[in-house]
């Protein structure tokens, strides 16, 4: 997996995709109701993994500083294709280990949008 110039060293164990539609309900004075579907939104891409050995946290703090600066960028996938996605969250999760930093991640995708990195 590759999102602009990071490269995952091993895969996440886990990757999660949300597809979801928009839709509104609109209630009548008569007490009925009417739903307009009001299309599809961005798909939400998310899930965790591990940075093991040496470079374990260098390899976090990379992944961070492109949360840090933000914008869109390209998100390659070896199951979903390449896209457009923002970098939407980071979250570390510590444990009592040397060299090893559980992580999260959520990119939401980019529709219409060039990738820029």
């Amino acid at each position: 997996m590759q999102f602009k110039t990071f490269v995952w060293p091993n895969e996440p164990e886990t990757f999660t995709v949300k597809m979801q539609r928009e839709a509104a309900k609109h209630t009548l004075l008569d007490g009925s109701f009417c739903v307009q579907e009001l299309g599809r939104t961005p798909r939400s891409f998310s899930g965790e993994g591990i940075f093991l050995g040496e470079n374990a946290y260098e390899d976090f703090k990379a992944l961070q500083m492109l949360l840090l600066t933000g914008g869109s960028g390209t998100l390659t996938h070896s199951r979903w294709g390449t896209f457009s996605a923002i970098l939407t969250e980071l979250i570390s999760i510590e444990e009592p280990a040397e060299d090893l930093v559980r992580y999260r991640f959520t990119f939401l995708e980019c529709e219409g949008t060039e990738a820029q990195g």
